[in-house]
């Protein structure tokens, strides 16, 4: 089942997008596009398993997805005790990778034209789905779990000055937005506005995952061993917004014009 599961998941993805577009070499490049993205993504996850000395593998679960787990219990149970700052890395690997897959199709889909432009286009599209989803602080996804980690390692002061700071550099980036369009004509205004509402929409589900995770913080989680450092959980942080902005900028174009 594992050796057919990629095939079957090509095939779902095939019959969705051709049911959407109608175009079956469309419906292929965006199906295949999805399936490496997945594979990108779990060999993300992988890699920084392998690295920890974490014997795994990536499971294909059709029809729910992939993923890159331990191969045994007892390689669970040595998973289980990593420090937090080798979980915060592994749950960023994914996104990492999904971001360079973006970054490739973005460069395919300008360098050439025809069916490797469309499937460039359709690998940056694919992979923006996979990393701006994940890199929501909500639940089991990524990111809700890499902010669990993040303020279980820090106490509770430092926790709500993280929660205030991403706020305010999203507030900030914001109204930044609204700066850049203000000088345009009404007209202009307004569909430049709705050009940046998956920005803001972005933005808005990013703020309320992270004060949900901060709410939720046992602060005796800061004194454990596994706990990383402030300086391990501030460069997480960065690349965790850098990763954020590169996602977003691929996917939905530019946030401020004419600044």
């Amino acid at each position: 089942m594992q050796a057919l599961s990629p095939a079957l998941f090509l095939l779902l993805f095939f019959g969705c997008c051709w049911l959407a577009l109608r175009d079956a070499g469309r419906a292929l490049s965006l199906g295949s596009a999805l399936i490496l993205q997945m594979y990108f993504h779990e060999l993300g996850h992988l890699f920084v398993f392998r690295r920890n000395g974490i014997r795994s593998r990536i499971w294909w679960l059709f029809p729910l997805g992939a993923a890159a787990a331990p191969v045994d219990r007892e390689e669970k149970r040595r998973s289980d005790g990593l420090p937090w700052n080798s979980v915060a890395w592994l749950l960023q690997a994914g996104i990492m990778a999904n971001v360079a897959g973006m970054l490739a199709g973005s460069l395919l889909r300008s360098a050439s034209t025809g069916w490797p432009s469309h499937f460039g286009g359709d690998l940056l599209t694919a992979g923006g789905v996979l990393a701006i989803s994940n890199l929501i602080p909500l639940g089991k996804l990524d990111g809700g779990l890499l902010f669990h980690v993040i303020f279980s390692s820090l106490q509770e002061k430092d926790d709500v000055r993280v929660a205030w700071g991403l706020a305010a550099i999203l507030i900030l980036a914001v109204l930044a937005a609204v700066v850049s369009i203000a000088w345009l004509g009404f007209a202009d205004l307004i569909i430049a506005f709705f050009l940046r509402t998956g920005w803001f929409v972005g933005f808005g589900l990013i703020a309320t995952g992270i004060w949900h995770r901060q709410g939720m913080d046992n602060p005796a989680h800061a004194e454990s061993a596994q706990a990383m450092t402030r300086r391990q959980a501030l460069v997480h942080i960065l690349y965790y917004v850098a990763l954020l902005y590169i996602s977003l900028r691929l996917v939905l174009g530019p946030l401020w014009i004419n600044l």
